[in-house]
């Protein structure tokens, strides 16, 4: 069977014949409250021949050598779906994104992708969050994430997604709207948001787009 044609996948089942030899374990936030860090196995072989960022790690002059590696400044849920984005089966159903509607894990996975130089991955993360549909719902808390990238390499997507939460704000708010409900609406989903970044949208937004401040 030709090499594009294996499922390498199935290899990572618990009594493979090629069993991983390499396991990372994953330091993400839950595990700094004092849970258990999380394993996810792959191959070393593999993970190189994909990514020059892993290939540099297992096969460069400083490489790693143990049979774990810990990973840190991310979390277990964008890992996997990368490794799982390496290892998606031919003939299988196409590796998308369309479950992760969350701005913050879009970027999580976008650092990752870019980190590990995997150009498909980056570029479907980027068209992902280009595309995040903005709702009463989720507003702030876009533009709340956003800002937090604002000063990273994917400054620019921050940009984006910042002028589609003005847009949608002043679509919703204009000819009187109710700022009030839409701050409720945000409180009751997100309990931890900070509304000073509704305030600053308003500010930015005036001036920006050129509209009627609220």
């Amino acid at each position: 069977m030709a090499i594009v044609k294996t499922n390498w996948q199935s290899f990572l089942s618990p009594g493979s014949n090629l069993p991983p030899d390499v396991f990372f374990q994953v330091k993400d936030e839950e595990s700094r409250e004092g849970g258990q860090s999380k394993t996810i196995a792959a191959h070393r072989f593999l993970l190189a021949g994909v990514s020059p960022a892993f290939r540099a790690m297992f096969f460069g002059p400083v490489r790693e050598s143990g049979e774990e590696v810990e990973v840190k400044e991310t979390t277990f849920e964008a890992f996997d779906t990368m490794v799982k984005f390496i290892y998606n089966p031919p003939g299988g159903d196409p590796f998308n994104l369309d479950q992760i509607r969350c701005p913050q894990k879009l970027f999580e996975l976008l650092t990752l992708a870019n980190k590990y130089q995997l150009a498909q991955l980056t570029m479907m993360a980027s068209d992902a969050l280009e595309s995040l549909t903005i709702t009463r719902d989720n507003m702030i808390y876009t533009a709340t994430v956003a800002k937090t990238y604002a000063g990273t390499l994917f400054a620019d997507l921050s940009k984006t997604l910042t002028m589609k939460c003005l847009k949608f704000l002043f679509d919703t708010t204009s000819g009187g709207g109710d700022v009030c409900a839409l701050i409720k609406e945000t409180v009751d989903n997100f309990p931890g948001a900070n509304l000073d970044i509704l305030r600053e949208l308003i500010d930015v937004g005036s001036a920006t787009l050129q509209l009627p401040g609220i």
